[in-house]
Formats: C-alpha cells, sequence, structure tokens
C-alpha cells in the first residue's frame, strides 16, 4: 500500500473532530436518519466503506462510481409511532462515473380532535427529501462523490423547506487471492437550518468504516465491516459492526450491532434473496430500543448481474 494511500485512510479517522464540538440534542430534518435499504440497515448502517450499489447515494456518493448496470430500488419502512417511510432510487452507470437519483417521504395521517375527543378532520404529517448524486473513479483504488438534496417539511397548514449536501470518499483494493479491503468516510447532511418557526440544525453526521471480504474458491462469501458515527444530535459518536454470510451463492444472513452513548439501535439482524441476475429482495428488522422496533423492505432491480 502507497504512502499517499495511507495518508487518504488515515484522514477518514481524523475528521471526527470536525463534528466533536457539536453536542446539539434535537435536530431538523431527521427524517433523513432514516435508512433506505434494508441490506445496509440489517449490517448497521456503518457501510460506507461498502457502498457500490444504488444505495450509496444516500450511505457514500462516491460508491455511485460502482455501479455496473442501471439499477432502481424502492423500499418501505414502518418506522415509529405509526409512522411509515417510502424511498425509490435509480442509479446509471457512465463511463468511470456514475450517477443517481432518488426521492423519500416519512408520512403518517393525523386526526384533528376537539377537547373530548371527538374527531374533527384528517390531515397528512410528512417529511420528503429529493436527492442527486455522482460518483467518479478518480483511479483504480480511489473514488470521490457528492450529492445535493431539497428538502421540504409539512405539518398541518405549515411547510417548510431546504438544502443539504453530502461528501464522499472510497479506496478500495483487491489482493492477490481475490479479497477485498476497503474504507470509506462520508460526510452528510451539510445545509442550513431548517424549521416551521424556530430553526433547527440539519443531522450532520460523519460515517467512518473498513470492510474485508475474504475471498474463498473464487467467491467472497462473508463481508465484515466496522464503522465510527460522529453526530451532532443526541446520540454523539456511536460504534458499528455487521457481517454478511452468503450461502448457495444467493442467500444472504445479516447481522449488525450499534453501540451509542444513549444505548439506542442496539440491535440488528436480516436476509436477503437474489432473483438471479434481475435483482434481490432485502429485509431488515432494528431495534430502536427495550419497546420499540423498526422493520425495511428492500427491491433493487438491475438491468444485469453484477
Amino acid at each position: 500500500m502507497r504512502y499517499r494511500d495511507v495518508c487518504l485512510i488515515a484522514c477518514l479517522f481524523i475528521c471526527p473532530s470536525v463534528l466533536a464540538e457539536a453536542s446539539e440534542k434535537s435536530t431538523g430534518a431527521d427524517f433523513l436518519r432514516i435508512e433506505p435499504s434494508a441490506h445496509a440497515a440489517a449490517m448497521g448502517g456503518g457501510v460506507a466503506a461498502l457502498a457500490d450499489d444504488v444505495h450509496a447515494l444516500y450511505y457514500n456518493p462516491a460508491g455511485l462510481a460502482l455501479v455496473g448496470h442501471t439499477q432502481m430500488t424502492a423500499t418501505h419502512t414502518e418506522w415509529l409511532a405509526g409512522l411509515q417511510n417510502e424511498s425509490v432510487g435509480v442509479a446509471f452507470p457512465m463511463g468511470s462515473m456514475g450517477w443517481g437519483f432518488s426521492g423519500a417521504y416519512l408520512h403518517s395521517e393525523e386526526t384533528e380532535r376537539d377537547a373530548v375527543g371527538r374527531p374533527l378532520s384528517t390531515f397528512m404529517v410528512g417529511d420528503g427529501a429529493f436527492s442527486v448524486g455522482l460518483g467518479i473513479r478518480l483511479t483504480e483504488h480511489h473514488h470521490l462523490g457528492f450529492s445535493g438534496k431539497y428538502l421540504y417539511r409539512t405539518l398541518y397548514h405549515r411547510s417548510a423547506n431546504g438544502f443539504a449536501g453530502d461528501l464522499g470518499y472510497q479506496y478500495r483494493r483487491t489482493t492477490e487471492a481475490g479479497s477485498l479491503w476497503s474504507a470509506g468516510g462520508a460526510l452528510k447532511n451539510l445545509g442550513p437550518d431548517i424549521g416551521f418557526v424556530y430553526k433547527e440544525k440539519l443531522p450532520a453526521q460523519l460515517d467512518v468504516s473498513l470492510a474485508y471480504q475474504p475471498a474463498i474458491d473464487l467467491r467472497r462469501p462473508l463481508a465484515i465491516t466496522v464503522g465510527i458515527r460522529q453526530s451532532n444530535f443526541q446520540d454523539g459518536i456511536s460504534a458499528t459492526v455487521g457481517v454478511q454470510g452468503t450461502l448457495l451463492g444467493r442467500f444472504h444472513l445479516r447481522a449488525g450491532y450499534v453501540a451509542s452513548a444513549n444505548g439506542n439501535e442496539k440491535l440488528r439482524a436480516g436476509f436477503g434473496v437474489d432473483l438471479f441476475e434481475f435483482g434481490r429482495i432485502d429485509f431488515a428488522a432494528v431495534r430502536i430500543d427495550q419497546f420499540n422496533s423498526s422493520l425495511f423492505l428492500s427491491l433493487t432491480l438491475q438491468l444485469a448481474g453484477k
């Protein structure tokens, strides 16, 4: 590994200090923290080093440079307190680059009631984001990416909008035996404050991770990732670990763990099934706290196998 490569990777682990002083206990647009991929969610969400498909637009836009075929995805999430999140995305290869766009919408139907609890009217509460991103393959091993987001929030008769951006880097190297080492970092949700009456900071976040996929009989049936996440919301700094095992080349079992200061989002688990060369369907269950869990279901399609 060259000295330049070592320096670039080391910078990823020094960068959390840029967010260490941020300790806001609440943020605007917290819906940006809801993951759009059951695959990544089951592995702890710290996959900045592994992202290489349409979901890279969320986890690390640098991974868009590795998209080999046109891909489409849709994810439904059963979130907390009756909230549901829908997300869709498309990614396209373009020579040494890849680009994509996505949309996400967190929504709930609410009923307004009078002083004695009788229903008066029903209205929608929702938050959404539309994202566009680009990944560039700088060299064989180094990739860079960035994305922009338009944000909107609605609450009864009020609305708010804003903008945010992400910046990502990824390093990948294959050994002579075929094993893959990768490192990645993404600085996410950078933008001006947003809110209905009082402005709040966006949930800025820095994700850094390392991943290893050993080669066994010309395949990589195992993936292990470890990561660190620094946020400006109440979770502060947290550590993630995830593992995926592949059986018979088509069935994927996944597990993840997130350790944070407040103890939230501890255990994660899920599975995936390849739909031959057409794509994959994934499921994940994420424990939020001792009383609440969330469920993710993703369908990812592509024009040819990768």
